[in-house]
């Protein structure tokens, strides 16, 4: 099985459009595996600097 990232790098002002490419990708889950693919978000989040 081939692995695929897909990067989501977005501002808090679209967490509902992160929201629905999660649920996309899921929902296509059985479709990417039977293509012999395995699809999975990778989401950036910013981590704050301790001083």
């Amino acid at each position: 099985m081939k692995d695929i990232r897909i990067f989501v790098a977005s501002s808090k002002e679209l967490i509902a459009e992160r929201n629905q490419l999660a649920f996309l990708v899921l929902s296509m889950e059985e479709v990417f595996a039977a293509r012999g693919l395995r699809v999975r978000l990778a989401k950036w989040k910013k981590e704050r600097l301790m001083k």
